[in-house]
């Protein structure tokens, strides 16, 4: 397995309306990507760094949660399985989406790190 680089840094809030006005409207940081659970409440919304992405959602009925990295890397199942062999605790996925595959792997401590690969190839 090789990491790329970072995708991007996800953060769990509890309220996305209020956080998508914090860092848009105060911080002035860019939307390039929202979606939402129904058509009154967003629950992901993605910041173009310029160089990398702030990733904001809300995953009250379950998701990755917390705050962590997505490391990007080739090829997702792979990599799983490739840390699975070394004992590293797997909490979510292998999940496909339309834009990309992820997962969820924890560090000693309990971090959650996510691996993650975009179909277009692109990394941050």
């Amino acid at each position: 397995m090789t990491i790329r680089g970072i995708d991007y840094i996800y953060y769990e809030v509890s309220d996305v309306v209020k956080a998508r006005e914090f860092y848009k409207d105060v911080l002035g940081l860019k939307i390039s990507s929202e979606s939402s659970h129904s058509e009154s409440e967003s629950s992901w919304i993605e910041f173009d760094l310029g160089n990398m992405t702030l990733g904001i959602g809300s995953y009250s009925q379950g998701g990755p949660g917390g705050t962590m990295a997505a490391f990007a890397v080739d090829n997702v199942t792979s990599a799983v399985e490739e840390l699975k062999v070394k004992g590293v605790p797997v909490t979510m996925g292998p999940e496909d989406f339309p834009v990309c595959e992820m997962a969820v792997i924890t560090d000693p401590d309990g971090n959650k790190l996510m691996l993650h690969h975009r179909k277009d190839n692109s990394v941050g």
